[in-house]
C-alpha cells in the first residue's frame, strides 16, 4: 500500500487501538458522513457522521463506566444484544472507546438462541449488557441472564471539548467473535485491538479502499463481513457506509441490488448463495427495477465455496446494468484469524483453475488447459495477505506444489485462542513446523497454491457450511438421533455434499437402523428426521439413507469418522435398507428461487363476518391449496399436521414464505412463523388470532 494513501494518512498508522482510532478519525473528518440506515423501503432512515458517532461513542462509555461492577470498565466483557442498525454501531464503538471487549450477539428468536446466549454470558462471565427493555424483557426469568445489568443504548450528549478513550495497550482483547449457525457449545475467538486493526488494512489494501469508496452491508454485524467490513472498515479508510438489514435481502435478493444503485455503492457482497439467487431472479422483474450497478467495484464472495457457475451467470444476468465479471473479488477467511487471509486483485477478473476430480479426491493437482466431464472448476481467491503454509494434515510437512493439503495461517491477525477452551486453543493455534519457528493457526479447509494464488478444494473438519451459517454436525446427528425411537440408539452421520453446478453443499444424513426393526416404521423415521431437522436447525436436507448397524465408519474409540462415510457414499457403497431423496418425483421441494406465484394467483378467502373458527378453517384450507398448487401434490393428500419441514423449507424459504403471507393477509408477521407454527393447523389457528386481534384493534 502506498504510505501516502488518502483514506489511511500517515496519522493513522500509528493507532494502536480501536477507541484512538475513532477518536482520530472523528477529529479528522468529524463532519463527513460515516453510516447511514436503510428502512425498509430502502430510503435513508438514520445517518452518523464521524463527529457525530464519536460523540455517541463517549457519552455511552461514560454510562457504562458508571454501570461497570467494580472500579473500572476497562476489559470487562459487554454483550451488545441489539437489531442490526445505527445504535448497533454507536453501542459497539461505545464499548471500544470505554476500554471493555465487545460481545456482540443478535436478540435472541427462539429458545435454542436464547440458551446459546446464557453459554456466552457463563463463558465471558459477562454482568453488563447493551439491549433495549423489549429484548430483555424474558431474561429476569431466567438465572444466568437475570445477573446481566442492562445499559440502554439511547443516550444524550453534549459536544464534547475533548475526550479521550481508556488507555490500554494494543494487545488487549477488544472483540469476543462467535461464529453464526451452531447449537453447540459455542466457540469465542479472542481478538485483539492490534488484530483488529492489523486485519482492516489487510482488508484495505486488498479491496483498493480509499476515502471516496462508499460500503453497501446487509451481512448480519455480528461477525467476520459483516462487522470487519461492515461496521470497522469504513472507519478505518474513512469513506461511508450504508447499512441494510439482512432481512430485507432474505425478502428480496433484488433489494441488495436496488440499494446499490439508490446509494452509488462502490464495494458490497457477501457469501456466493447471494449471487446465486440474485442470477435467479425473473428477468421481467429485473428489468422493471431500473437497476444502475456501474459503481460497484469490489463484489466480495466469501464465507462459504465460491463457484464459477454463480459468478458466470450473475455476470451475464447483470451485465446490461453495468455489472463486469472482473468486478468479483473471491475471498478466503475465517473468525480465528479476524478475517481476511487471501483476496483476489479487485483490478482483474478471478482466475479459473480446472482440475482433474479423480485425483483431487486423492489429494493430488492436475491441471488441464480446458474442462470435461472430469474436471472440477476451482475459483482462485486471490493471493495470500497473510503468511499461508499448506500442510500434510497427518505428516505435518510442507506438502509438494501437486499435493493438496490443510492450510495453516501466522501473522499479525492471528486471534489470540478461544475464551475459556485450552484445549481447542492448543489444538487450533499452536501448530509448528520443523525448523519454523512460527506457531500457526490450522484452519481446517484444505487447498492449495498455484501461481501464487490459494486454491480451496474442501475441509478436513467437520464443520459444515450451509448457506454461509455454520452447523457442527454433532448437533444434527443429535437432532437425528432423538427424532424417533426406533433409531435412538443407534448412530448418525451428517455431512455434506458439493452440487457440481452452483457449489452449494447439500445436507446429507446417514442413519444407522436394527436389522430388527419393523420395515414399515421406516417411512416415519424418515419423516421424523426431516421435521426434527428443520425445526432445530432450519435446515432442509438433501437425502436421508438408512443403513444396517456397523454400517457407518467409526475411529477405535467410537466416534464418526464423516469423511470416510462421505467417500462411501459417494463411491455407492453404504448399501441402505432405505433411502430419502428431494429429488424423488413425489417429494418435489418448494420452490424459492423466485416469488411463489401461487400467492398471488390464488388470493386468500373472504373472511369478514367469520368467528375465529370459522377463520381458521378458511386459512388452513386456502394454506393446503396454495402448497399442493407450488408442490404439485394433490390436495387430499395433504394432511393438515404434516409438518413444515417434510415440504423441502429452509430458514431462507421461510422468511420468503411468512413475507408472502404477510402481505397476502395484510398483517404483520415474524420471519419465524413457519418455525413457531411447523404445521397448517398451528399456523391457521395462530393466524385466525392475529386477524382478530388486527380486527378488533381497528
Amino acid at each position: 500500500m502506498n504510505s501516502h494513501s488518502p483514506s489511511v494518512p500517515l496519522q493513522f498508522h500509528s493507532v494502536t487501538t480501536l477507541g484512538e482510532l475513532l477518536e482520530r478519525r472523528g477529529a479528522l473528518m468529524g463532519d463527513q458522513p460515516a453510516f447511514a440506515a436503510l428502512g425498509i423501503d430502502l430510503t435513508v432512515s438514520q445517518t452518523d457522521s464521524f463527529g457525530t458517532l464519536w460523540a455517541f461513542a463517549q457519552a455511552l462509555a461514560e454510562r457504562l463506566r458508571h454501570s461497570a461492577p467494580g472500579q473500572s470498565i476497562t476489559g470487562h466483557k459487554v454483550l451488545v444484544v441489539l437489531p442490526p442498525g445505527l445504535t448497533f454501531v454507536r453501542a459497539i464503538w461505545g464499548v471500544w472507546y470505554a476500554g471493555a471487549v465487545a460481545v456482540p450477539y443478535p436478540p435472541p428468536t427462539h429458545q435454542a438462541a436464547l440458551e446459546r446466549l446464557r453459554t456466552i454470558v457463563q463463558q465471558t462471565d459477562s454482568h453488563l449488557a447493551i439491549t433495549t427493555a423489549d429484548l430483555s424483557h424474558p431474561w429476569p426469568a431466567d438465572p444466568v441472564l437475570r445477573r446481566l445489568h442492562t445499559v440502554e443504548p439511547d443516550v444524550t450528549f453534549a459536544w464534547p471539548q475533548h475526550g479521550q478513550p481508556e488507555p490500554i495497550l494494543p494487545e488487549a482483547t477488544a472483540l469476543i467473535q462467535y461464529t453464526s449457525g451452531s447449537t453447540t457449545a459455542p466457540k469465542g475467538v479472542i481478538l485483539s485491538h492490534d488484530n483488529i486493526l492489523k486485519n482492516s488494512r489487510l482488508i484495505q489494501q486488498s479491496f483498493h479502499h480509499t476515502s471516496r469508496s462508499r460500503g453497501l452491508i446487509w451481512l448480519p454485524p455480528y461477525h467476520d463481513m459483516g462487522l470487519m467490513g461492515g461496521i470497522i472498515q469504513p472507519v478505518y479508510s474513512g469513506f461511508p457506509c450504508t447499512l441494510m438489514n439482512p432481512r430485507l435481502f432474505l425478502r428480496d435478493p433484488l433489494n441488495w441490488l436496488r440499494a446499490i444503485t439508490l446509494t452509488g455503492a462502490t464495494t458490497s457482497g457477501g457469501p456466493n448463495f447471494a449471487y446465486e439467487l440474485c442470477a435467479k431472479i425473473p428477468e421481467t422483474r429485473i428489468a422493471g427495477a431500473n437497476l444502475h450497478l456501474d459503481s460497484w467495484q469490489v463484489a466480495f464472495n466469501g464465507s462459504e465455496p465460491v463457484s464459477a457457475h454463480t459468478m458466470v451467470n450473475f455476470a451475464d444476468c447483470f451485465a446490461p446494468y453495468g455489472f463486469h465479471m472482473r468486478r468479483f473479488l473471491p475471498c478466503y477467511g475465517l473468525a480465528e484469524a479476524t478475517l481476511l487471509v487471501a483476496g483476489v486483485n479487485k483490478l482483474r477478473e478471478p482466475t479459473l483453475l480446472y482440475v482433474e476430480r479423480p485425483l483431487l479426491s486423492q489429494n493430488k493437482v492436475q491441471i488441464t488447459t480446458a474442462p470435461s466431464p472430469t474436471t472440477r472448476t476451482l475459483v482462485s481467491n486471490g493471493h495470500p495477505e497473510q503468511r499461508v503454509r499448506i500442510v500434510h494434515p497427518e505428516e505435518e510437512r510442507l506438502c509438494h506444489h501437486d499435493e493438496v493439503g490443510e492450510i495453516w495461517v501466522s501473522g499479525p491477525s492471528v486471534a489470540q485462542g478461544y475464551l475459556a477452551n485450552s484445549a481447542a486453543t492448543e489444538g487450533s493455534f499452536h501448530a509448528s513446523l520443523p525448523q519454523d519457528s512460527e506457531l500457526y493457526l490450522r484452519t481446517g479447509d484444505l487447498g492449495f497454491l498455484y501461481g501464487g494464488e490459494l486454491f480451496l478444494t474442501g475441509r478436513l473438519k467437520d464443520l459444515l457450511i450451509v448457506r454461509g451459517q455454520n452447523h457442527h454436525p454433532e448437533d444434527i446427528e443429535m437432532t437425528v438421533r432423538s427424532a424417533h425411537p426406533a433409531i435412538a440408539p443407534w448412530m448418525a452421520a451428517a455431512f455434506t455434499i458439493e452440487n457440481d453446478t452452483t457449489a452449494a453443499e447439500q445436507l446429507v444424513i446417514v442413519q444407522e437402523v436394527s436389522k430388527d426393526r419393523r420395515h414399515d416404521e421406516d417411512d416415519a423415521i424418515i419423516e421424523a428426521i426431516r421435521s426434527s431437522v428443520f425445526s432445530a436447525h432450519k435446515l432442509a436436507i438433501h437425502e436421508i439413507h438408512l443403513v444396517h448397524r456397523g454400517s457407518i465408519p467409526k475411529t477405535r474409540s467410537g466416534k464418526v469418522r464423516r469423511g470416510s462415510c462421505r467417500d462411501r457414499f459417494l463411491q455407492g457403497t453404504l448399501l441402505p435398507e432405505a433411502s430419502w431423496s428431494v429429488d424423488a418425483p413425489i417429494q418435489r421441494v418448494m420452490v424459492t428461487d423466485e416469488t411463489p406465484q401461487t400467492f398471488r394467483n390464488i388470493p386468500p378467502p373472504p373472511l369478514a363476518g367469520l368467528n375465529p373458527t370459522q377463520t381458521a378453517k378458511a386459512i388452513r384450507h386456502w394454506l393446503m391449496t396454495l402448497f399442493s398448487e407450488e408442490l404439485q401434490i394433490p390436495l387430499a393428500q395433504l394432511n393438515p399436521d404434516s409438518h413444515f419441514g417434510l415440504f423441502g423449507l429452509d430458514s431462507l424459504s421461510t422468511v420468503t414464505l411468512s413475507t408472502l403471507l404477510s402481505q397476502a393477509l395484510d398483517v404483520q408477521l415474524e420471519e419465524t412463523v413457519f418455525w413457531d407454527y411447523p404445521n397448517f393447523s398451528m399456523l391457521s389457528n395462530y393466524l385466525s388470532q392475529v386477524i382478530n386481534r388486527k380486527n378488533k384493534s381497528i
